[in-house]
């Protein structure tokens, strides 16, 4: 029936695993919960590798760091069961129903992504970024995702056949963080595989500082242009990312340039304001868009497709 991949590094994931294997056995299904630690401290390993004990868990160790793209392409591979629920390893179930309502789905050719939500209550300074920004961007209703399903897709919480993912593997080329849920969704509409939104998220429970959460932008901006890059930047992958259609709008009024330098004479006083207590989403984009017209200046720019 369903096999559940959990990537793991440098998270204890204990009470994830004993909640879905509960929810799993009651529902009485065949199931396996597949746990592939990606070179964790052994501090994380100690308290993980105790789980094999739990019902369905299957746990393993990379002797390698594989990375984002190539432990989910591995754990697809070495699944057992048609259907695979992949999650990312810092996440909440919220409710006892998580599983069940996946289950209705694993008769179908669908690729079904249930959500993310984030703590109600605000969280400690150094955390707040973080949290304002998935908040107000990444916790949205079903309804509002399915208008965009594709641009909407998001790899911390979905369902899909493994006949599908096989079509559409991760690229482990890429090998920095950032944006890989944004090429797979980018190749599951390319090839017309139908994906759908329901409302059956999972709680986001590993906040980053603001630092971190800035310097991930950061790497995932440049991740995001490499994968242009990479394809010759294609009208339709361009159009769907909202930094990308800025950034090519930027460059064709002949302006990026203009933008890299202010970004460069403004980006300490904005990261500044993104630290502090009352971060504007506004500047987080501004700050996008400048970090992305200054790293562009780097490369050898192949100019973005138009419609």
């Amino acid at each position: 029936m369903i096999s559940i991949c959990i990537p793991v590094f440098n998270y204890d994931v204990t009470l994830l695993v004993k909640d879905l294997s509960a929810q799993a056995v009651r529902e009485g299904i065949p199931f396996e919960i597949r746990i592939l630690d990606d070179c964790s401290d052994d501090f994380f390993r100690k308290i993980n590798v105790s789980l094999q004990s739990v019902p369905g868990v299957v746990y393993r160790e990379s002797s390698v760091k594989l990375g984002r793209a190539a432990i989910r392409n591995k754990m697809a591979a070495e699944s057992i069961y048609p259907y695979l629920l992949f999650m990312d390893c810092d996440s909440v179930i919220p409710d006892d129903q998580y599983l069940a309502r996946y289950l209705s789905f694993c008769r179908s050719s669908e690729v079904v992504v249930g959500g993310r939500c984030y703590q109600e209550q605000r969280p400690p300074a150094q955390f707040f970024l973080h949290w304002y920004y998935g908040v107000h961007r990444e916790a949205r209703k079903a309804a509002e995702r399915n208008k965009h399903p594709y641009r909407s897709f998001m790899t911390n919480n979905f369902l899909i056949p493994k006949k599908i993912f096989n079509a559409v593997p991760l690229d482990e080329t890429l090998r920095q963080y950032g944006h890989e849920d944004t090429l797979m969704g980018y190749l599951l509409q390319k090839k017309g595989i139908p994906v759908i939104h329901i409302d059956n998220p999972l709680c986001h429970a590993g906040l980053e500082t603001a630092e971190v959460f800035l310097s991930k932008t950061e790497k995932a901006l440049e991740n995001l242009f490499v994968m242009g890059k990479k394809m010759n930047f294609p009208a339709g992958f361009v159009r769907e990312i909202r930094v990308l259609k800025a950034f090519s709008m930027v460059k064709k009024a002949g302006l990026q340039s203009f933008l890299a330098g202010s970004f460069c004479f403004c980006k300490k006083w904005m990261q500044k304001h993104l630290m502090g207590r009352h971060p504007s989403l506004f500047v987080l984009d501004l700050y996008k868009l400048g970090y992305l017209c200054e790293y562009a200046g780097k490369e050898i720019l192949c100019c973005p497709e138009q419609t």
